[in-house]
């Protein structure tokens, strides 16, 4: 668990955990139903004063296209609307 601050370091934080990025690393560590801590151990903190993007995250972390093309066959996108209906 952790906190933010603000509303923008909330909505900073949703378009990470939106992001393909994200959601492709937890799924490769989540195993079960459950999300544990370990699930997590390989996403990397953010800060959360701005807007996450896939195409923002893969420059700052040097993805490749062929890695991109990899994660986007994996984890379909996902809108803030379908989020809030799951």
């Amino acid at each position: 668990f952790f906190s933010v601050e603000s509303k923008g370091q909330a909505e900073s934080f949703q378009s990470y955990y939106l992001a393909r990025f994200f959601r492709f690393l937890v799924s490769v560590r989540k195993i079960t139903q459950h999300a544990t801590h370990s699930t997590y151990s390989w996403v990397p903190m953010q800060s959360w004063d701005r807007i996450w993007t896939d195409e923002i995250l893969y420059q700052k972390y040097n993805i490749t296209e062929q890695e991109a093309d990899y994660i986007a066959s994996q984890v379909r996108p996902l809108s803030l609307e379908e989020a809030q209906d799951v």
